[in-house]
């Protein structure tokens, strides 16, 4: 992947982080029926479920004594990567002595312990890596010192990393500015320019037909950098900034952190425009056509159709498009639905011809995903499923309604394909005079 790189490099002036996250406690060791870990003939005792994660030896109090340090998590199964209900458990080589912090409200796969000094008073710390999993690429950290009163120095709040916020701006490009120091930053988004026109966001010259903003993710990478031989390490953190969806990465910010005076300051950030992204053009095409058909939504049309629900009726659309090919009568959707073949359409509408539903077959529409869907419009406010169907539903601004319809392939190995959307005006169902309240979705 090439980049472009801008830089607004923070060398001068270093950005208090005010240390947060949850703090550490110190507990006794777990009890229970257990396993006790590999490896270790006097190892702690877990409940039924918990396991060792990871395992690092070394002092982490101070007291030159060497020390197991055991990751434990609670798996689902045995055969599961996943883990929740996280510790650290420190234990005493010689005494068997423990002390053990929580990490509360995270969960993830193939969780990892690093031993190294981020404080500067030459005792290592532990540092805790658990990747989230999904197609976010979350990942959680945390760092805990066991120096005296176990506490968490680097917590939830430090992993959210720099704060910046973004948008869209003429000629395809966008401005991220750093919430701090309010410095700015352009990134180019040229190499995806085809799918924000496709998309409606821009016009072919550049002209930014609607406002977009940008998303800047947590830290999805942190590492940890030996600033001597044997000594002092600090961190380097990657974070995705992301446009129209949050595959949609267009800018990474590369971030050195210090823990200095009991917090943790910024040494240096980096913002680097995207050029080029593997596989980013195959995807293009059918994420344009969902995000334009999510935003024809909100005016109450399909792609390809001139006529919107509730502002037309059945009469406008015969006027232009002749009779449909065929009609019928559904009590179920609260209304008579006119077929039009050529144009890939079907209308929904009540006794008073007023338009309710519109509904696009076009055939373009089984390149979209159940997971794309997904992933690009996050979780619907309607989800149904039935005879081999699964329909997702969103709403789309105040007055309509956005309906997927998706089939699930015969051999069951496929993922599910998008067959038809609709977009609904739920008022247009209501039947005052038959005490009818009408559809929802």
């Amino acid at each position: 992947m090439k980049y472009k790189r801008l830089y607004f490099v923070l060398s001068l002036l270093l950005i208090p982080v005010i240390t947060a996250g949850c703090p550490g406690k110190t507990t006794p060791a777990p009890s229970g029926d257990g396993q006790t870990p590999a490896g270790s003939l006097y190892g702690p005792v877990l409940p039924a479920g918990y396991v060792i994660l990871d395992r690092q030896t070394g002092d982490v109090t101070g007291d030159k004594k060497p020390k197991d340090i055991f990751l434990l998590g609670r798996k689902p199964g045995m055969d599961s990567n996943f883990a929740d209900d996280i510790s650290i458990l420190v234990q005493d080589k010689t005494t068997r002595n423990v002390l053990t912090v929580k990490l509360p409200n995270v969960g993830g796969y193939n969780s990892k312990l690093f031993l190294g000094d981020f404080t500067g008073d030459k005792i290592a710390d532990v540092f805790v890596t658990i990747p989230s999993g999904g197609s976010g690429g979350y990942v959680e950290h945390r760092i805990v010192t066991f120096v005296g009163e176990p506490r968490v120095i680097f917590g939830e709040s430090e992993n959210k990393g720099i704060v910046a916020t973004g948008r869209f701006l003429d000629g395809f490009r966008a401005e991220l500015t750093e919430a701090s120091t309010k410095r700015k930053a352009i990134i180019d988004l040229s190499n995806k320019k085809d799918m924000y026109i496709k998309a409606n966001i821009y016009n072919t010259g550049g002209k930014l037909l609607r406002q977009q903003q940008l998303s800047v993710s947590p830290l999805e990478e942190l590492d940890s950098i030996e600033v001597t031989p044997g000594g002092t390490y600090e961190l380097k953190g990657v974070q995705r900034v992301t446009g129209i969806y949050n595959a949609d990465t267009v800018a990474h910010i590369y971030s050195i952190w210090e823990y200095r005076n009991q917090k943790w300051t910024t040494q240096q950030i980096e913002v680097s425009s995207v050029l080029l992204g593997y596989g980013e053009n195959q995807q293009d095409a059918p994420i344009a056509l969902l995000l334009n058909s999510t935003e024809l939504a909100r005016e109450g049309k399909v792609i390809n159709c001139e006529f919107p629900a509730n502002t037309t009726t059945i009469q406008d659309v015969e006027e232009k498009w002749g009779k449909p090919d065929k009609t019928n009568w559904i009590p179920a959707a609260k209304g008579t639905y006119a077929t039009y073949s050529k144009h890939n359409v079907v209308f929904g509408y009540n006794k008073g011809s007023q338009i309710f539903e519109v509904i696009s077959l076009d055939s373009r529409l089984k390149n979209i995903s159940l997971s794309m869907v997904k992933e690009t419009l996050g979780s619907p406010n309607y989800n149904a499923k039935s005879n081999g169907q699964e329909t997702l539903g969103y709403t789309a601004g105040r007055d309509y309604k956005l309906l997927l319809f998706f089939s699930q392939p015969a051999n069951g190995s496929a993922a599910p394909s998008l067959k038809q959307y609709s977009v609904l005006y739920p008022q247009g169902t209501v039947n005052l005079m038959a005490d009818d309240p009408g559809r929802e979705w």
